[in-house]
Parts: structure tokens; sequence; C-alpha cells
């Protein structure tokens, strides 16, 4: 069983768990799709969001499911997940630490980010990465522009 769980720390998080295949023949067509269990707590936009999605997968597969453009903190964790659920999410910064000269770790910038943090600016006033010697910029702002606009991988 695939299990995944996405949050923002201390805030929002969901988690999904890809249960079994499923069979609906109806109309004596056999139709395969993936049966999800999901769980969430968090906000009630991010609820919303969840539950729109729950019912979408009741009769689709998660492939299928639109992602928009919104920025807000609860789109952004709802993009992680389904990207997650479709195996293409991959941070362009794969090391532990992105910030080498204040020791900040990368999954603190994502969650920053994910809360709605989308400049650098907002980055190094929640987190304080990218604030002293620079050096993590370029990588602060490809994770950002990755959050920011949904490059799922290939």
């Amino acid at each position: 069983m695939q299990k995944i769980r996405v949050e923002i720390q201390n805030r929002d998080w969901a988690e999904a768990e890809l249960l079994q295949n499923n069979l609906d023949s109806s109309a004596g067509n056999t139709i395969k799709f993936p049966v999800w269990h999901i769980k969430a707590y968090g906000c009630l936009s991010f609820l919303n969001k969840i539950a729109e999605l729950k019912e979408f997968l009741k009769n689709n597969t998660v492939e299928n499911f639109k992602l928009n453009d919104d920025q807000e903190h609860s789109n952004l964790l709802l993009k992680k997940l389904v990207l997650s659920m479709q195996s293409k999410y991959q941070l362009p910064y794969l090391e532990d630490e992105i910030c080498h000269c204040r020791h900040i770790k990368t999954h603190t910038c994502e969650n920053s980010a994910l809360a709605g943090n989308l400049s650098l600016k907002s980055i190094g006033a929640t987190c304080s990465a990218g604030i002293t010697c620079g050096s993590c910029k370029p990588d602060l702002e490809s994770l950002i522009d990755y959050i920011k606009n949904n490059h799922a991988t290939k």
C-alpha cells in the first residue's frame, strides 16, 4: 500500500493511502481505478479542497484531477498531495539542507513556501534562509518557482 503525507507543519495536513483497485462494471464496461483513503486536518478552505478531491476520486483517477494556479496555501498543499499521489512531486533541490551558512533544512523552506511565502524576502523572514551569504538564493528561487508554478516531473 502506498501512503502519502503532506503538511504545513503545525497547521494543515493530509494523508492519502492507496487501498486497492476498484472494478466498476456499470453499463457493461469494466473500468479499473484506484481507491484512495484520504484524511485531512486544517482550515476550512483546505478541508473543502480535500472534499472536492475525494468526491472526484469516487469515479475518476487522480491523473485526471485538474489543478488550478491559485497560490493560496490550501491550494499549494493540495497540489503537493495530488502530484505526490501521481508520483510526480519532486522538488528541484534534493539536499537535506538548502541554506548551509544558517543550517536551514530544505523541508523548512518548502513548508514556508507552501504556507504562502512565495518570495525570497518572505522565506527569509519566516525561516531565515537566504539572508546571510546569499549562496542559496538560486536554489530557494527554484524551490519557490516549483511550488508556485506546479512544475511536475515527467
